[in-house]
C-alpha cells in the first residue's frame, strides 16, 4: 500500500493518478497530504516486519548449524543487527543526516540585530513585512526550511511563501504587494497604500538569498522595484556591504546594499482598527483591483472596505443608501496562477465556461458567487477558441489561443513545448453550424522550429512558410481542431511545439474582451445611488516588467522569462452599470514601445533644426531615443534593440541639404555593442558599407548629400572588457553622432512635458475620448507610466445604464490603467461611526486582551489578521458575533457606539490543545500495554506463536484450472493497469496468467521479486546515466523509468504470491 501511494500512478495519466487528483482536489481533509513521501512510514514499517520475520527464519535455520561456540554467537547476531542499523541509517552513520541544504553553522548577525531591531522600534500596532518574498527559505549561509525572521522576533513578520496558510483574501493581497516588486511592477506611491492597508510598519529586504534554490528576485531588483514607490524611509542596514549587478539584459548602475535592511512605512492602518461604520468602500474585483486604485491615489485612508462577495444583495443595496463608493476592476480574473513561480505567474484570462486541469491553481475567493464575481473573456464572431496548456510553468499569456485569430501576424499561438506532440491543437467553436470550404493558416515557423504539417478535424494537410490555403471543404461544422502534427527542427531535439500566427476562416471575424465582475451590477439595479460614488478600473494584461520591454525576443519558440511581452497593446473592457452616469475619464499611460523618437521629443520639449527617429529604443525606455545622440553629450545616448546585421539603425531629416564626408560615432558610457560597420541610406539612396575605426571615425570614399539620412548599422560588437553578464545585453548604442556641421538638439531634462490632447485616447461605447498627460520629463525618459486625464475635464462622459465596451486606442501614450469615476451626485455622506483606538492591548498569536477603544457611533472593530471564522471577539464581556471579512484580509465585528474593553481570542487553538493532552494521555495508555505485555510474556517459550501461519516448506507447485487463469489474468491487468498504467496492464495480465497455468510456487515468486528488488533495482540505479542537479533534477524520475518497471514486475509478484499464501492458509 505504502509504495502504490508513493508512485501515486506514476507516470502521468494512469487511472490511479486521476483518482488520486479527484480526491486531493475535492476533498480537503487530506490536502495535509501534500506529498506523497508522507506514505513512506508504510513502506518501514512493511520491511521491518519482513526483516523481523527473516531474521527469525534465518535464527532458526542457522540454530545447531553454524558451529559457532555459543559465546560467539551471542556476539555475532548482535554485530549483525548494528551493522544492519547502521546501513539503514547511513547517512546519520556519516554525518550527513541533516541535508546541508537546510542547514546552517550560525545565523548571520545581521538577521538577528535586525530582529532585535524590531523589537525595539516598530510600532506596537503595527507588523513587518519581508519583500521581496521567497517561495523557499534558502540562504547563501543555509537553508532554514520556515522564513528566518519570525523566528528571531517578538513581533508579527509577513513573508510570503510557496504554500498559502492563510484565507484566500490575505493570500490575494499578500501576494499582489509581493508581485508588485518580484515583477517590477510598482507604480509611485501604490505600494505605501498596499502596505498600510496591511498594518505593515516596516519593510525588511534580504540581500542574501540563494537565488537558485529560494526562487526570489535578484536583490537589484527588489531594491528598484521599492525605489520606485518613492514612499517608503530607508533606515538602514545591517551587515556587509555589497554590490550587486542588475538583472541579465537590462542596463542599470551597480547598487550596493546592505545584508539586511530596513525601510520605513509612513502612515496606514494598525493591525487594531476603529473604522467608520459608513461610508463603506466595496470592491467588485479582488486585490489587483485595489493595486490599480493605490496606483491612481484612490485607496481610502479610514473607510471599511468590503468585497461585493461578502456581502449580501440587502447589504449592497444598503450600503448604498448609506453612500457607499463602489469600484468594480477586472481583477478577480478567470486564470491560473503557478504558485510555484514567483516570475510570469499568471496565466491568460479565459471564458466564464471554460476549466481548468485539476492540477491548476486558481485564486477565487467565492467560488458560489460564479464567474459573475469574475473578470471573464468575452469573444465577438465565434464562441471560444482554447488550446492544451500546462499550468505549473511560466505562462505566457501573449501566445493564447486568440493570438491565432486576433488578425496580427506580429502575435502568435504557441503550443505547449511542455506537452506531448498529442496535445498540440488549437479548438475554435463557432457560433452555429456552417460550411466551411477553405481555411487560411500562417504557421509561426522560424529557424528553429518549422511546422510543416496539420491536420484540420482530423484530415491532414502539409503547410510551408506563409500564408497556405487549406482546401478543407466542412460540412455544417461548429467545431474546428487544427492540430500541428509535422514540427521540425533543425538540430536532433525538438525546441518548440510549433504554433501559428494567423487563422482565417471565410466569413468569420474574431475580437475579444474581458467582461468585468457583475455583482454589484445585479445588486444595485434599480436602487438609488445619487449619494453613492462609481469607479470602474481598467489594466492591461502586460508581462512582467512592463515598464521594460525588450522587443528582441530570442526566436519563435524562445520560452524564457525574459522574452516575455503583453498580452495586450491596447485593451477592451466590457462593464455593466447599475444606472446612468456621468463619469470622468483619466489613468495611467506610457509610452508606446511603437512611438516614433520623434513623437516622444515633442512630448520633451526637444528643440533643433534635426528630427531624430530610430530602428527603435531598448527595452522601449524613452529616455534611449534618437535624439540623444544629437544632444552634444555622451552621457546621454541612444541605446537600439539589437537583433542581428541591420536590424538596428538612427535616421535624422533637416529642412536644409547637407553635404557629409564623414561622422564620428563616439561610445555610449553604457557597455552594449558599438557600430563596427555602417551604411548610410540619403533620401532613400543606399550607401557603401564602411567600417567605424578604433577612436569612431567614419570616412566615406564620396560625400554624400541629402536632406533624410539613415545610419544603418551592419555590424556591431561589445568592447573586449564587457562582462559576460553584461553581454547578454541585446542592445548596440551611439553616444554621440558628430561630422560636417551636423547640428546639435536642444534636449531638456527636466521641467514638465507639453502633451497635447489625443496624445493618449479610449472610447466609451461610440463616443472616442482625447486625454492628454501631464507630469515631468524625468519621469517620461524613465519609463514609467505619466498621469493622463480627459482634454476637457468639465465635461464628463455620460453612460448609460446597461452594458458599455470601452477600447484604449493605439496613440503615442497607451494607457495602463483607465479610471472612469463618478462621484456621487449628492456630495460626500456624512461619516457614522468611527472613533479612536485607546489601547492595542497585551497578547500575541492566539489571544489579545486589554484592547480599549472610544467610538463615536457604531464603528467597525477590526483585527488585522488573515480572516477566520475562528476568530471571536467581545467588547465589555458581550459577544460581538461571527467575524465579517473585512478591509480585503482581516476579521471586523460591527461594535455598538458604547463599547470600550475588547479582547480578540482564536476558538480553534483551544481545541487543538485539548487533543494534544488526549493524544499524550493515549500514548502513554500504549507504552503501558506493552510494557505490560512485555512482563505476561516473560519466560514465554522462545518462538512464540504470533497468528501467522508459515508458508507450506516446500511449497508444492500448484497448476491453477482455466478459472483461476483467468481470474489471475484479469485482476492482473486490471490492478496493475489502475495503479501503473495501462500498458503495463496489458502485458503483465497474460504473464501472471502463464505462470499461474504453469503453477510457477509462491516461493519461486518472491525469489524473484527479492532478486529484482535487491539486484536489479540497485544495478540500473548506478547504471543508468542521470545528471546530478544538486539534488533539482526534474527529469530525474523518467531518466531511471526503467528501474520503476522492474520495480513494478517485483511488487506485482510479491501482491500475487501474498494473495495466494493468504487464500491457501485459509482453505487450510
Amino acid at each position: 500500500v505504502g509504495l502504490v501511494i508513493m508512485s501515486l500512478g506514476w507516470p502521468e495519466g494512469t487511472p490511479l493518478r486521476q483518482a488520486f487528483n479527484f480526491t486531493y482536489n475535492n476533498f480537503p481533509a487530506v490536502q495535509f497530504l501534500r506529498s506523497t513521501y508522507k506514505a513512506g512510514p508504510l513502506v518501514l514499517i512493511g520491511l521491518a516486519l519482513l526483516a523481523g520475520m527473516a531474521a527469525a527464519q534465518l535464527a532458526s535455520a542457522l540454530r545447531g548449524r553454524s558451529g559457532l561456540p555459543p559465546g560467539l554467537a551471542k556476539i555475532v547476531a548482535p554485530a549483525a543487527v548494528l551493522v544492519l542499523l547502521a546501513l539503514a541509517a547511513w547517512p546519520l552513520v556519516r554525518g550527513e543526516a541533516i541535508d546541508p541544504l537546510v542547514s546552517w553553522k550560525s545565523i548571520p548577525k545581521a538577521w538577528t540585530a535586525t530582529a532585535a531591531q524590531l523589537d525595539s522600534s516598530l510600532p506596537e500596532n503595527k507588523r513587518a513585512m519581508i519583500l521581496p518574498g521567497q517561495l523557499y527559505s534558502f540562504y547563501n549561509w543555509g537553508g532554514t526550511v520556515d522564513p528566518i525572521l519570525p523566528a528571531l522576533t517578538d513581533r508579527p513578520v509577513a513573508v510570503r511563501s510557496y504554500v498559502p496558510y492563510a484565507d484566500q483574501r490575505a493570500t490575494d493581497l499578500q501576494w499582489t504587494i509581493d508581485t508588485l516588486v518580484q515583477q517590477q511592477r510598482v507604480l509611485p506611491g501604490q505600494l505605501t497604500a498596499l502596505l498600510g492597508l496591511m498594518g505593515v510598519g516596516q519593510v525588511v529586504t534580504g540581500t542574501d538569498d540563494n537565488r537558485l534554490l529560494s526562487g526570489g528576485a535578484t536583490a537589484a531588483d527588489g531594491a528598484r522595484a521599492l525605489n520606485a514607490d518613492g514612499g517608503l524611509v530607508r533606515l538602514g542596514g545591517q551587515g556587509p556591504i555589497t554590490s550587486f549587478p542588475a538583472t541579465a539584459g537590462t542596463i542599470e548602475p551597480d547598487l550596493r546594499l546592505a545584508q539586511v535592511s530596513r525601510s520605513k512605512v509612513t502612515g496606514g492602518r494598525g493591525l487594531i482598527r476603529v473604522l467608520p461604520s459608513a461610508p463603506q468602500l466595496v470592491v467588485d474585483g479582488s486585490a489587483e483591483t485595489l493595486a490599480a486604485l493605490a496606483a491612481v491615489k484612490g485607496l481610502p485612508a479610514k473607510d471599511p472596505i468590503f468585497y461585493s462577495t461578502d456581502r449580501t444583495t440587502a447589504q449592497l443595496r444598503a450600503a448604498a443608501r448609506e453612500g457607499a463608493n463602489f469600484v468594480v476592476g477586472d481583477g478577480n480574473r478567470r486564470h491560473v496562477v503557478v504558485a510555484s513561480r514567483l516570475r510570469q505567474s499568471y496565466g491568460a484570462t479565459v471564458g466564464a465556461n471554460q476549466s481548468f486541469s485539476e492540477d491548476a491553481a486558481v485564486l477565487n475567493r467565492d467560488s458560489s458567487a460564479g464567474s459573475d464575481a469574475q473578470s471573464v473573456a468575452e469573444y465577438q464572431g465565434i464562441v471560444g477558441i482554447s488550446a492544451p496548456f500546462s499550468p505549473g510553468v511560466a505562462q505566457f499569456p501573449e501566445h493564447r489561443p486568440y493570438a491565432a485569430v486576433d488578425g496580427d501576424l506580429e502575435t502568435a499561438w504557441r503550443a505547449d513545448r511542455n506537452l506531448n506532440d498529442s496535445e498540440w491543437y488549437l479548438q475554435l467553436e463557432l457560433p452555429k453550424a456552417r460550411d466551411v470550404p477553405y481555411i487560411d493558416l500562417y504557421p509561426d515557423t522560424d529557424a528553429e522550429v518549422q511546422v510543416t504539417e496539420v491536420a484540420v478535424n482530423g484530415q491532414r494537410y502539409p503547410v510551408h512558410r506563409g500564408w497556405n490555403r487549406l482546401p478543407v471543404r466542412l460540412k455544417e461544422v461548429s467545431l474546428i481542431t487544427v492540430e500541428l502534427v509535422g514540427v521540425t527542427s533543425p538540430g536532433p531535439e525538438r525546441l518548440g511545439g510549433g504554433g501559428i500566427r494567423e487563422l482565417q476562416i471565410p466569413g468569420v471575424t474574431v475580437s475579444e474582451q474581458i467582461r468585468l465582475p457583475i455583482v454589484v451590477a445585479n445588486a444595485l439595479k434599480g436602487t438609488p445611488l445619487d449619494r453613492s460614488g462609481l469607479q470602474y478600473l481598467l489594466t492591461r494584461t502586460t508581462g512582467d516588467d512592463p515598464y521594460r520591454r525588450d522587443t528582441a525576443g530570442a526566436g519563435a519558440q524562445g520560452s524564457l522569462v525574459r522574452d516575455r511581452g503583453d498580452a495586450e497593446a491596447t485593451f477592451a473592457r466590457r462593464l455593466v452599470t447599475p444606472g446612468t452616469r456621468s463619469y470622468a475619464v483619466n489613468g495611467l499611460a506610457g509610452v508606446a514601445a511603437s512611438a516614433p523618437d520623434s513623437a516622444i521629443d515633442r512630448l520633451a520639449g526637444t528643440r533643433g533644426p534635426l528630427t531624430a527617429n530610430s530602428s527603435g529604443r531598448y527595452l522601449g525606455k524613452p529616455g534611449w531615443r534618437a535624439s540623444m545622440a544629437f544632444d552634444g553629450s555622451r552621457q546621454r545616448a541612444w541605446l537600439g534593440t539589437w537583433k542581428g546585421s541591420g536590424s538596428a539603425s538612427i535616421s535624422w531629416k533637416s529642412s536644409t541639404l547637407q553635404t557629409i564626408a564623414a561622422l564620428r560615432l563616439a561610445a555610449p558610457t553604457e557597455v552594449v555593442r558599438r557600430p563596427t560597420k555602417v551604411r548610410l541610406i540619403a533620401d532613400g539612396r543606399s550607401g557603401e558599407t564602411v567600417a567605424v575605426s578604433s577612436g569612431g571615425r567614419v570616412e566615406f570614399s564620396s560625400p554624400v548629400s541629402g536632406r533624410s539620412f539613415t545610419l544603418q548599422i551592419v555590424e556591431a560588437r561589445f568592447p573586449s572588457s564587457a562582462s559576460g553578464l553584461e553581454r547578454q545585453r541585446r542592445a548596440v548604442g551611439i553616444g554621440e553622432l558628430t561630422g560636417d556641421a551636423l547640428p546639435r538638439l536642444d534636449v531638456p531634462s527636466s521641467g514638465a512635458i507639453k502633451s497635447e490632447c489625443g496624445d493618449s485616447s479610449v472610447s466609451i461605447g461610440s463616443l472616442t475620448v482625447g486625454l492628454q498627460s501631464s507630469g515631468s520629463v524625468s519621469r517620461l525618459d524613465s519609463g514609467v507610466p505619466l498621469e493622463v486625464s480627459a482634454c476637457e475635464p468639465s465635461s464628463p462622459v455620460r453612460v448609460k445604464e446597461g452594458s458599455v465596451v470601452v477600447q484604449t486606442l493605439p496613440a503615442l501614450l497607451l494607457p495602463e490603467i483607465v479610471s472612469l469615476d463618478s462621484p456621487a451626485p449628492a456630495g460626500p455622506p456624512e461619516q457614522t461611526g468611527g472613533g479612536e483606538l485607546i489601547s492595542a492591548g497585551t497578547g500575541t498569536g492566539s489571544n489579545r486582551s486589554g484592547v480599549k477603544v472610544d467610538l463615536s457611533g457604531p464603528s467597525w472593530i477590526v483585527l488585522g489578521e488573515s480572516w477566520n471564522r475562528g476568530w471571536t471577539a467581545t467588547c465589555d464581556g458581550r459577544d460581538l458575533g461571527r467575524s465579517q471579512p473585512i478591509d480585503a484580509f482581516a476579521n471586523g465585528w460591527l461594535a455598538p457606539a458604547d463599547c470600550r474593553s475588547v479582547a480578540f481570542k482564536f476558538a480553534p487553538n483551544a481545541t487543538v490543545q485539548r487533543l494534544y493532552f488526549v493524544s499524550a494521555a493515549a500514548i502513554l495508555a500504549l507504552l503501558l500495554m506493552l510494557v505490560g505485555m512485555a512482563i505476561r510474556r516473560r519466560g514465554e517459550a522462545e518462538g512464540l506463536e504470533i497468528g501467522l501461519k508459515r508458508l507450506p516448506d516446500p511449497d508444492p507447485p500448484d497448476r491453477g484450472g482455466l478459472k483461476a487463469i483467468v481470474i489471475a489474468c484479469c485482476a492482473t491487468a486490471a490492478v496493475v493497469g489502475f495503479c501503473f498504467s495501462l500498458r503495463a496492464g496489458v502485458l503483465l495480465g497474460p504473464a501472471m496468467a502463464l505462470l499461474v497455468w504453469r503453477g510457477v510456487s509462491n516461493r519461486t515468486f518472491f525469489l524473484v521479486a527479492g532478486g529484482l528488488l535487491a539486484t536489479a533495482v540497485p544495478i540500473l540505479y548506478v547504471v543508468l546515466p542521470v545528471e546530478d542537479h544538486g539534488g533539482y533534477n526534474a527529469s530525474y524520475a523518467g531518466d531511471l523509468v526503467a528501474a520503476h518497471w522492474v520495480a513494478v514486475v517485483a511488487v506485482t509478484l510479491l501482491g500475487a504470491g501474498l494473495l495466494r499464501s493468504l487464500l491457501r492458509a485459509r482453505r487450510g
